[in-house]
């Protein structure tokens, strides 16, 4: 691995108004490891995500990506993207806009977006699923069109918000499947969000616990 992290947080605070969200956090998340964020709701994990992929910004500390500050970066350079929990796909367009979509903002030729979107089709099983609308996909393969959507610019680090909080038990554990395999697959850093011990102890390569804004202890499974 690089010794230059993928990310790298130093000393991060962010409030929304009287309410800290997150108090002076250091954290480094490896070049091509899974990083899983775990603890309470309200604890600023889901925070954490949105100030990596520039959504939020942090009201102190710093925030390097590749060993650049995030200052001399646009949010596009960071080349992150994120997978919501809620998904957020377009459901009157077809799957392969959906998965295009960020290609084609990038003015990314057909050619080449054609290529992308079937090779990511293909690597999550949905070959033949181009011209299909969402609205009829089942729960399982929405996931995997999301997550091809999330992979089709070929980010350096995909952030994954609560991603098997509303499947069913059976669709979970099929999906963390899916992640697992695509991380060994993939030249791509994952910081996964979650509030379940199981998932991150089956999925992670470190853990970083939190509580209150506030890193509690990081290591691996064995050491969590």
């Amino acid at each position: 691995m690089s010794p230059v992290p993928d990310i790298e947080l130093r000393g991060i605070s962010k409030r929304f108004g009287n309410t800290v969200a997150l108090s002076d956090l250091s954290l480094s998340v490896r070049r091509g490891e899974l990083m899983a964020l775990i603890g309470p709701s309200g604890c600023g994990k889901s925070t954490l995500l949105k100030i990596v992929a520039g959504v939020e910004e942090q009201d102190e500390g710093e925030l390097y990506i590749r060993g650049v500050h995030t200052r001399d970066l646009s949010t596009r350079a960071r080349n992150v993207t994120m997978l919501w929990q809620s998904l957020a796909l377009f459901p009157h367009m077809t799957v392969e806009q959906n998965v295009e979509f960020g290609l084609l903002t990038r003015g990314t030729d057909r050619l080449a977006r054609l290529e992308r979107v079937n090779s990511l089709l293909n690597l999550l099983g949905l070959e033949g699923y181009h011209k299909r609308r969402i609205k009829g996909l089942s729960g399982g393969e929405q996931q995997r069109v999301a997550l091809a959507r999330a992979l089709a610019p070929e980010p350096n680090i995909l952030l994954l918000d609560e991603p098997f909080g509303s499947v069913d038990f059976n669709l979970s554990l099929m999906l963390q499947a899916e992640i697992s395999r695509l991380h060994k697959q993939l030249d791509v850093s994952f910081v996964l969000v979650t509030h379940n011990r199981a998932e991150a102890l089956s999925l992670a390569d470190r853990i970083a616990v939190m509580r209150d804004g506030r890193i509690e202890q990081v290591g691996s499974a064995d050491e969590i």
